[in-house]
């Protein structure tokens, strides 16, 4: 029996095509979690986020929003406020122009309650309905501080956020400010105005 040369080479080429054992795929996969993992990777993205670069970053899903705790918008009562946070979110981040954007999921949550001080005023208007009060509450002070940030890859493995570990406190809370206030003002009903 003769094999056709050719017939041998267009069966070598097309097997050659194919990923017989991922290996393509593994390598992918390294990669995308050398980057994620790589803390000059995570202090561009950190940057990027605090300098308002919308274009090279964008939150693609909301996977949690939840505010919990012991608040409440009657800024007369004396009472300590304190709230809890879980938030997860999945980031689009266009960390290289030349390259697809990379996608990972951050996760904001606290072990310890996180105070909160609530200030407002009040007001009374006439309607035909009598005389009412207005009341406008917000939120004067957050401990930003208190406020956990987990990195997680886009299958749900843990990352080490070890630029944010890093950062100093100032860009931490800025970070974390930035990325939690408007969602805190949405549970809890009740603009952030911090001095």
């Amino acid at each position: 029996m003769t094999i056709d040369k050719n017939l041998i080479k267009v069966i070598n080429e097309e097997i050659s095509k194919y990923d017989f054992l991922g290996g393509d795929k593994l390598k992918e996969q390294q990669e995308y979690y050398n980057l994620i993992e790589n803390e000059d990777f995570q202090k561009q993205f950190i940057t990027d986020f605090i300098l308002g670069k919308t274009d090279k970053y964008k939150i693609i899903d909301t996977v949690e929003s939840r505010i919990t705790g012991d608040y409440s918008d009657d800024f007369t009562a004396d009472q300590i406020n304190y709230i809890s946070i879980e938030y997860a979110v999945k980031i689009e981040y266009k960390y290289d122009l030349n390259k697809e954007p990379v996608q990972f999921e951050l996760f904001f949550s606290n072990d310890e309650r996180i105070p909160i001080n609530v200030d407002g005023e009040e007001d009374k208007i006439s309607t035909d309905r009598g005389i009412q009060n207005i009341t406008d509450s917000w939120i004067t002070f957050i401990d930003w501080n208190k406020i956990n940030v987990d990195m997680f890859s886009i299958d749900g493995d843990t990352i080490e956020f070890k630029a944010f570990k890093r950062a100093t406190p100032e860009i931490r809370n800025i970070f974390v400010r930035e990325f939690t206030k408007e969602m805190i003002s949405t549970e809890t009903n009740m603009e952030i105005r911090e001095d």
